[in-house]
């Protein structure tokens, strides 16, 4: 029997920890960033500064998350399968 309370933690951690590497990973690429023309008044143009575009973070960590929390599942399940196939040919039934 699968042990569901394991694997929903697993997806939650593999959740967070995806969604963390994605937002930092956009971020850190340039990925997330803009060039914005920094104003004098309102009129008078003098450069660019370099911001973090908020959307695109969000949009990489919710797809990280999404990603993470899958195959974080999906190894816990593989592992509870592993060790229940291990346990049933142990006690051979």
């Amino acid at each position: 029997m699968k042990d569901i309370k394991g694997i929903a933690a697993a997806a939650a951690t593999g959740a967070s920890k995806g969604a963390v590497v994605a937002a930092a990973t956009s971020i850190v690429s340039g990925y997330a960033m803009a060039s914005v023309p920094v104003k004098v008044l309102g009129l008078i143009t003098v450069g660019t500064s370099t911001v973090v575009a908020a959307p695109v973070v969000a949009s990489a960590a919710a797809c990280g998350a999404l990603v993470g929390g899958a195959l974080a599942a999906y190894a816990a399940y593989r592992k509870q399968a592993k060790i229940e196939k291990l346990f049933h040919d142990a006690i051979g039934d």
